[in-house]
């Protein structure tokens, strides 16, 4: 039998919510309870909930690669849910210089009754398991996408049964004091600037404090190929435009 290689998580701490389970549950009909048991939740509505503000956006699920395909048709398959007409999904294309190429294959966005979007979030393929502080290990894949959020504040994750972790160190302060600062793990030349910035007056509209300094995102960077995104790392990718 293969067994999966372990590798240890630079920083996690295990975050006592028990209330965030059933507020996802509420706001998101029967998502959770149709994911795999490896799939984790991440990203703002984990982010907005911990700040004590409303769900603002959509809900953010890494889905192991192998698993991908079967939960993305028992989607199709639920009478509650259906594919958001603009959400088209493709692959990355092998060699895209951005980070998300190394991190996500493909991502499809769908939508409820009530109008309340999640998306699905294929990680890359990857046999390693990350080992948490209190000895749960999740597919390694699934943490890269998580712990590459641009924002600290979003790097909160949360699995099927409700366990919280904060694996970007700062992420739950940032939460509680209603600020925004950069994810500092990142290469800053390889990431979507106006993505970010656009991001960033968004939640400063909000009611968010910026400590990030805007001008450093003014330029962007030239790959003969860019995805336009509507996200960073867990956006619907939807169309190729060449520059």
């Amino acid at each position: 039998m293969l067994v999966p290689k372990i590798k240890e998580l630079f920083k996690n701490k295990l975050i006592d919510a028990p209330w965030l389970l059933p507020c996802l549950e509420e706001k998101f009909d029967d998502t959770i309870s149709m994911l795999t048991e490896d799939c984790l939740i991440y990203g703002g509505a984990l982010r907005d909930i911990l700040a004590n503000q409303p769900i603002g956006g959509d809900l953010d699920i890494a889905v192991p690669h192998e698993h991908y395909p079967k939960l993305v048709q028992k989607f199709h398959d639920s009478a509650r849910w259906v594919t958001k007409q603009a959400s088209i999904p493709q692959l990355v294309p092998k060699g895209y210089r951005r980070p998300s190429a190394r991190i996500i294959a493909n991502v499809i966005t769908f939508i409820n009754l009530s109008g309340e979007e999640i998306q699905l979030i294929q990680a890359n393929p990857s046999k390693e398991k990350t080992v948490m502080d209190d000895n749960k290990s999740y597919n390694s894949g699934v943490i890269n996408i998580i712990v590459n959020v641009d924002l600290r504040c979003s790097g909160i994750m949360m699995d099927v049964f409700g366990n919280v972790y904060e694996v970007i160190f700062g992420a739950l302060q940032d939460c509680e004091k209603f600020v925004l600062n950069f994810n500092e793990k990142l290469n800053i030349k390889e990431v979507y600037k106006q993505t970010i910035v656009g991001r960033i007056e968004k939640l400063m509209a909000r009611g968010w404090k910026n400590n990030i300094d805007l001008n450093r995102f003014k330029e962007n960077p030239k790959p003969e190929e860019e995805y336009k995104t509507s996200r960073l790392f867990g956006g619907s990718i939807t169309t190729k435009r060449k520059f």
